[in-house]
């Protein structure tokens, strides 16, 4: 008669093997539902298709049924990237920021390493892809932004405007440098994100603006100003209306227009004598009625 002892340690044995024997085959399963997904993901052109393999990969890598595959990653980012485009593609963009901030932590040093590629031109939504993730790390990066000259001054203005969004006191001083760029979008970008972080009064300092040599940063001021409402931007730019560059004229024109309802017709050609005569005219008409008129900003 079998030693009831042995029987016992045998069967834990065979049981032991099963288990074995079953993890093997699970994690062989696993393997190769990963294998077809990175295989999906790099064989189709279909973008539901990819972010649908590229999802079931972050659920695996998630469930600890597989390390994060960098062609996920990778995948993602150059979503965030628009796929090479010149220009930002929002759909991309989208899909890129909330895949890379469900892989959460593990997506850092690939962002950081693609945000120092030399050749990037779309640096900042690597910083925004970080923000969503970790906003203390984005900092530098929003920054660096900003002071990049060789990028899109639409994405130098929006990394200032992040900046006032994150709340970070950090980024203070160099913001507070760039209130003396020569571009103004970049200026009032900079003295926006200063005004949410308490440290800049607006107005004063708008008002500082419209006695800047630059006639490029007058102007913009003055732009800036009167569709907040503020008065005394109003003659700048009824001088920018009548001796300004054509581009100036056409600006001057539709902001003061959309401002205070002027009943001047104005031509088609903004360097022709006409368009000056209506410019006296308007300047005329603000000199004499102007202090009446509620601006509509303000």
């Amino acid at each position: 008669m079998a030693d009831p002892k042995r029987k016992l340690v045998e069967r834990g044995a065979l049981v032991a093997l099963l288990l074995v024997f079953f993890f093997a085959v699970a994690r062989g399963s696993d393997r190769m539902s990963a294998n077809w997904y990175r295989f999906r993901l790099r064989s189709t052109h279909n973008v539901e298709e990819q972010e649908a393999a590229a999802r079931s990969l972050i659920a695996m890598f998630k469930d600890g049924r597989c390390p994060m595959p960098e062609d996920v990653v990778n995948f993602y980012i150059a979503k965030l990237h628009s796929d090479g485009s010149p220009a930002p593609r929002p759909s991309l963009i989208g899909i890129g920021l909330a895949g890379l901030k469900e892989i959460g932590d593990d997506a850092i040093p690939y962002l950081q390493y693609s945000f120092h590629r030399k050749e990037n031109k779309m640096r900042l939504f690597d910083a925004d892809a970080t923000s969503g993730i970790k906003p203390e790390l984005s900092v530098p990066m929003y920054l660096s932004v900003v002071a990049d000259a060789t990028q899109d001054m639409v994405l130098r203005v929006t990394a200032a405007d992040q900046l006032g969004r994150l709340g970070q006191q950090s980024a203070v001083p160099m913001l507070e440098a760039f209130l003396h760029d020569p571009e103004w979008p970049l200026r009032a970008s900079c003295a926006r994100a200063l005004a949410i972080l308490g440290k800049l009064q607006v107005r004063p300092w708008m008002k500082t603006q419209y006695a800047e040599p630059l006639a490029d940063v007058r102007f913009g001021a003055s732009l800036y100003a009167v569709t907040m409402g503020w008065r005394e931007a109003v003659e700048p730019l009824l001088e920018a209306l009548r001796s300004g560059t054509r581009q100036q004229r056409l600006s001057a024109h539709d902001t003061l227009r959309a401002a205070v309802s002027f009943a001047v017709k104005f031509p088609e050609d903004p360097g022709s004598e006409a368009w000056t005569q209506a410019a006296a005219d308007v300047g005329a008409w603000w000199r004499e009625a102007g202090k009446d008129v509620k601006l509509r900003g303000d």
